[in-house]
């Protein structure tokens, strides 16, 4: 063989992958650019859309020539591609929902010492409070929807930045960037490369929802992924802090509780189950807001008003529903008493598949199982 021509073509396929990785790069930070040039993502949502595309197109490469750069400047020029993409959209304030605007209502409550559960958003105790910005809340016909965590996240950031949705943006974005190091080490726990961590720090979408959105999911996966990697270390108690500092923050990683119980056992139990106890105690002068009065206050009153009547991704729910029709006077909540069974069902299965013995890559994949589960039929 000739030596000189296979180095050639060594070469040249180095030279390929070069400009491929060039390309694809700048794909992916042109398409964020030409995203934060629009006034409004949803009411452009075609040019978002554009956008966010060109953005995947680039990522999709990226992931097709991943396992090829083997020189540590390639990996670190991506991990600063994934900074710099979030940083450009703080240039935004959030237009693809409404929820920063809560999340600084709730802080201000409790900065000026008000229960978040207490009152509902239009209710004449809070006029007081009321400014410009308020008017850009949603569903004021409910107290707060969030967990005590969720609370302190907010009032700490309001507390320093007032009514900035930018240092919300800043606040979630340092949440997404310590995910991406997260799943990084639990990549190294299961003896893969740390590289693959750049599917979660280069996916246009989670970029968009974190920096631009601004979104408290951030800080919640930051737990769960804390709670999966003491467990992988064999720290049973902060594997159950982890998980309930999740909970506390949002309600959906209650679903991965039979992911961790057999190999919790009674004691790591105890403590998930009393840090979330301690995380409301403070609140529950607000009440339960579980009684007859579906008024919207109390600890659960807005999660109750959340499940009786929002849907989030019905593709599936829809279909169910509509198939229930015929045999019921109230097909939506017979469809949602039978999704309720068949992820009790789900976790009941995780449960006894699980094991007291320590296997990552099972409660991975256990953990993967039942939030799929959920999205798809919620």
């Amino acid at each position: 063989m000739d030596t000189s021509k296979t180095e050639s073509q060594i070469t040249a396929l180095a030279f390929i992958t070069k400009v491929i990785f060039a390309v694809s790069s700048g794909c992916i930070l042109g398409g964020m650019l030409y995203i934060t040039t629009l006034t409004h993502y949803t009411r452009q949502a075609y040019n978002y859309l554009s956008g966010i595309t060109v953005a995947f197109i680039g990522y999709f490469i990226i992931l097709t020539i991943l396992k090829r750069l083997n020189q540590p400047y390639h990996l670190w020029i991506l991990v600063g591609l994934a900074i710099l993409c979030r940083v450009v959209l703080w240039v935004d304030s959030p237009t693809l929902s409404t929820d920063v605007w809560r999340y600084i209502w709730d802080g201000r409550l409790i900065n000026t010492g008000i229960n978040p559960y207490m009152y509902r958003v239009d209710a004449p105790e809070l006029d007081h409070l009321r400014t410009p910005l308020s008017a850009k809340i949603e569903h004021t016909h409910m107290a707060t929807p969030y967990p005590p965590a969720a609370q302190i996240i907010f009032s700490s950031i309001v507390a320093i930045s007032s009514e900035n949705p930018l240092a919300m943006q800043i606040a979630f974005t340092a949440f997404d960037l310590g995910n991406g190091l997260l799943i990084a080490l639990l990549l190294k726990q299961l003896k893969r490369p740390a590289r693959q961590s750049l599917l979660y720090l280069l996916n246009p979408l989670i970029i968009v929802e974190f920096a631009h959105g601004a979104h408290i999911d951030a800080a919640m996966t930051f737990f769960v992924l804390l709670a999966l990697l003491t467990y992988a270390q064999q720290q049973k108690s902060l594997s159950s802090i982890g998980l309930a500092g999740a909970v506390l923050i949002k309600y959906i990683p209650l679903l991965l509780v039979p992911v961790f119980l057999r190999y919790w056992k009674w004691r790591a139990t105890l403590v998930f189950g009393l840090v979330v106890l301690l995380g409301f105690l403070p609140f529950l002068n607000a009440g339960l807001g579980v009684g007859a009065q579906d008024d919207g206050s109390g600890i659960l009153g807005a999660v109750r008003i959340y499940t009786n009547s929002w849907k989030t991704n019905d593709g599936v729910f829809y279909w169910l529903t509509e198939q229930l029709k015929p045999y019921t006077n109230n097909p939506t909540r017979t469809a949602r008493n039978i999704t309720t069974l068949i992820l009790l069902m789900l976790g009941g299965y995780v449960w006894l598949r699980s094991s007291a013995m320590l296997k990552l890559a099972r409660a991975i994949e256990h953990s993967t199982m039942l939030i799929s589960t959920y999205l798809l039929l919620s």
